[in-house]
């Protein structure tokens, strides 16, 4: 499998990031998490992966030739196919890659998509699709789908994904002096926040009435609900600014705020840089020296 990672994860602490280590090995399979609604990171907001593990950019035949048609791919269509659907899935990108999607849900909302793979497909890559010969080379180089058993390993995998999240969420809440409504709260807005919800939607959520639910808001975190919907919103795009490749405005419309302009300019208000600013000082995943050659040549026309 390292013949094909150009970028290999280093060791962390986090058991969740050692486990998928060790299941790569084991399976003879490379993962790329998507969480797009930051649930795997501790009480501490660190996150739970690696540096490199929510970008396709570690493994090389996706580093050759990486474009917006990728990003497009992967983090738009394919998680949008995995939004609406419950089971795993094989997808084929626009290169010839085949992988299999695990749409990750919490609660009953999608959470984020576990890409496992990466095989090329039984035919070569048709010419006049934006794949020049080292890109395709870098594909041959993958092992053919054909004779593997998709579907056993989907349902492996969807398994052990389930263990994965209830290990993360076990590292999440682990404060242990948090009341059980104080938690349903910030549970609530871990999954939500994202969403046009408001008050009285915590208030159904928590059996309450919306009165109730205000005054208990502020007891018990000392803030009202939209602030705390904002801040759960900031604290996921910083996550996403550390973690993938996608650019402002769509970091801006995954948390929830579809307009970029205002997410640019609440973003500086309470972090005191701009996402920008942020993302270049913070540990965002961009290309090592040794992707230079291929990201570089290669990004034009693809």
């Amino acid at each position: 499998m390292n013949n094909y990672v150009l970028h290999p994860t280093p060791d962390r602490s986090s058991a969740v990031e050692t486990a998928l280590q060790e299941a790569e090995q084991m399976m003879a399979v490379r993962f790329t998490l998507h969480d797009l609604s930051s649930v795997f990171v501790d009480a501490e907001g660190r996150s739970l992966l690696g540096r490199w593990r929510g970008s396709h950019r570690r493994h090389r035949c996706c580093a050759a030739g990486y474009s917006k048609r990728c990003l497009s791919h992967c983090y738009r269509m394919v998680n949008r196919k995995a939004a609406e659907r419950r089971q795993p899935f094989p997808h084929q990108c626009w290169k010839g890659i085949v992988e299999i999607a695990l749409p990750l849900r919490r609660e009953g909302v999608h959470v984020g998509t576990l890409f496992a793979g990466q095989w090329r497909a039984n035919h070569d890559v048709a010419e006049g699709v934006g794949v020049d010969g080292f890109v395709r080379d870098e594909i041959r180089r993958l092992p053919c789908v054909d004779g593997m058993d998709l579907h056993r390993l989907a349902t492996v995998l969807e398994t052990w994904t389930a263990g994965l999240l209830e290990q993360a969420a076990g590292l999440r809440w682990t404060d242990g002096a948090m009341t059980s409504r104080r938690e349903a709260v910030y549970r609530y807005l871990d999954l939500h926040a994202a969403e046009p919800v408001g008050l009285p939607d915590l208030a159904r959520f928590i059996n309450l009435s919306t009165s109730r639910t205000s005054h208990l808001v502020r007891e018990l975190t000392g803030s009202n609900f939209q602030t705390l919907r904002i801040k759960e919103r900031l604290r996921k795009a910083t996550a996403l600014l550390r973690s993938t490749d996608l650019t402002i405005a769509e970091i801006g419309r995954l948390v929830g705020i579809d307009d970029a302009g205002y997410f640019s300019r609440l973003f500086r208000s309470r972090q005191g840089m701009t996402p920008g600013e942020y993302r270049k000082r913070g540990p965002c995943p961009k290309p090592p020296p040794d992707l230079a050659n291929l990201t570089g040549r290669h990004s034009k026309g693809t």
